[in-house]
């Protein structure tokens, strides 16, 4: 994060996480710098989403602004969910089999499917290859759509959910399957690409079905 006299809007943001709730002047004391350049900080913070402000009126005195953190900037703090998510599919994969893993995955597809199947319905195929681009990316693949002579391709530049499917690479197969699934019998798709094998992208080419 930015860092302005020596103090980063992290410490501010961890300052106000940790103490609930915080005025400027509070966090000005706290961390030996001016308000002025705390309400710097915050109005950064705001308007990336990390804080809200709230306004406390105490009597015939000038109301007071305090600091609390958002769902979104609690999000910036370390968390574990990939290493439970691991440590519970491997529970899983003691007690039932790899079979037990694979049909979360599978039930998993089947949601993710049947939630998003109407953002494609009735289109060609490059509209849906488009589309597809475009739901990728809501789930953090950072996803972009590609022609290439006649066949189009579907190119990922990040793996949303990397450190699970290091450990669980069924879960990288469901999503070829998925994919495969939204194309319908409009292409065939296949992946050309992958970053667990070092490529930079998970890259997938879609030809027009014969």
């Amino acid at each position: 994060m930015h860092k302005a006299n020596g103090i980063t809007r992290n410490q501010i943001l961890t300052s106000i996480k940790v103490n609930g709730s915080m005025t400027a002047d509070t966090l000005a004391q706290e961390l030996g710098i001016s308000p002025v350049a705390v309400r710097q900080h915050l109005s950064a913070l705001e308007a990336e989403g990390y804080i809200r402000t709230s306004v406390e009126r105490r009597g015939l005195g000038r109301p007071v602004h305090r600091y609390t953190v958002t769902d979104e900037g609690d999000e910036s703090f370390p968390r574990t969910y990939d290493r439970v998510s691991n440590e519970l599919l491997d529970e899983l994969r003691l007690s039932g089999g790899e079979a037990a893993v694979d049909a979360v995955f599978a039930a998993r597809r089947e949601r993710l499917q049947a939630a998003n199947l109407v953002r494609v319905h009735g289109k060609p195929l490059l509209a849906r290859v488009q589309e597809l681009a475009r739901l990728q990316s809501e789930y953090g693949y950072m996803a972009e759509s590609q022609e290439d002579g006649e066949d189009l391709l579907l190119v990922e530049h990040n793996c949303a959910i990397c450190k699970l499917a290091r450990q669980n690479r069924t879960a990288c197969q469901h999503e070829l399957i998925m994919l495969q699934n939204m194309v319908g019998d409009s292409g065939v798709v296949t992946r050309e690409r992958y970053i667990l094998d070092g490529d930079p992208t998970c890259t997938y080419r879609i030809k027009t079905a014969t």
